[in-house]
């Protein structure tokens, strides 16, 4: 089980267009402490691009906590000034302030492997767009990131 919960997939996202980008922005972003903390990346890849560098490094960081028998506790994320604008061909440039929680690597005793005890506030930069039905995230940039 995860320590870190599930986060409910947002209704936008059955919208087109920025409203709906913006949503799945935010919902793939949840889903990275979610990951680390299941040591699940099938909801990940389903929104990944297969060409999306950052998406790849997810699923690596979850196949390594896995075999190390390791998982995330903390480090949920909550977003402000979130805005965007409409690119080509369904997509979308969205931008976002990411507040990360406190977190740590622990491993299946729960002794601390890892800790990451500031908050931190990332400035991030995604690529977004609907293909096929469904969200998918092209390219997801960390600007930059400073404590809280």
């Amino acid at each position: 089980m995860a320590d870190v919960p599930k986060p409910e997939r947002p209704a936008e996202m059955a919208q087109d267009g920025l409203d709906g980008a913006k949503a799945a922005a935010t919902y793939f972003l949840s889903l990275y402490p979610y990951a680390l903390s299941a040591g699940s990346k099938r909801e990940i890849e389903s929104m990944s691009d297969p060409d999306c560098i950052f998406c790849a490094d997810v699923v690596r960081k979850v196949d390594d906590r896995n075999k190390a028998d390791t998982h995330e506790v903390g480090g949920t994320m909550t977003f402000r000034n979130i805005s965007g604008i409409i690119g080509s061909k369904s997509s979308y440039y969205i931008t976002l302030t990411a507040r990360q929680s406190p977190s740590r690597t622990v491993d299946a005793t729960g002794k601390v492997v890892k800790d990451f005890p500031k908050t931190t506030d990332n400035d991030v930069n995604l690529i977004v767009r609907q293909k096929d039905g469904k969200w998918e995230i092209r390219e997801v940039t960390i600007e930059s990131s400073r404590q809280a």
